[in-house]
């Protein structure tokens, strides 16, 4: 029999996320990959009590693969094999390479959010209210014009400081 599992805990769900069990042989274990968008790794099964190598490697673009962990973000597994005794989830591990941070400024020039990225592009994803004030858009300077609108796709070589323009509402 096959259960369907998703792990909410998962920022980025994607076809990797919806995982498979397959308790037919009860000695049988799983061992599922969780690669943020990275190379997808079908699910092993195993026998309950046998020596797993962390040989498979995670590939993302613009980013260095660092090793696996037993949760999201979490410490890596520094030893090569691990003994499979229950069902198993690993989670990859990056490190960006050449990163670019994306901040965000509210009218106080407070951050309220910031993300590094590695792409080329990014689609402006942050849209701030505040009460009894009308959003216009990001501008590139704190006393600049909205230039950007939520979702505007812009090109990104360096660091971007995006400031939020506001009107007070009649």
């Amino acid at each position: 029999m096959k259960f369907p599992y998703h792990n909410p805990d998962e920022l980025f769900i994607s076809l990797e996320s919806y995982l498979y069990f397959d308790y037919s042989n009860e000695n049988n274990r799983t061992v599922s990959f969780f690669t943020e968008g990275g190379t997808i790794i079908p699910v092993q099964i195993v026998e309950k009590g046998s020596v797993f190598t962390l040989d498979l490697v995670a590939e993302r673009n613009g980013s260095a693969f660092l090793g696996w962990s037993y949760t999201y973000h979490g410490d890596i597994i520094t030893d090569e094999t691990i003994i499979i005794m229950h069902d198993t989830f690993l989670y990859a591990n990056y490190e960006l390479i050449n990163p670019k941070t994306i901040t965000y400024y509210d009218h106080n020039l407070d951050i309220i959010y910031s993300t590094q990225v590695t792409d080329d592009t990014y689609s402006i994803n942050v849209e701030y209210t505040i009460p009894g004030y009308t959003f216009l858009g990001w501008a590139t300077s704190s006393d600049g014009e909205p230039i950007y609108q939520l979702y505007d796709i812009i090109s990104v070589d360096d660091d971007i400081s995006l400031y939020g323009i506001y009107i007070l509402n009649d």
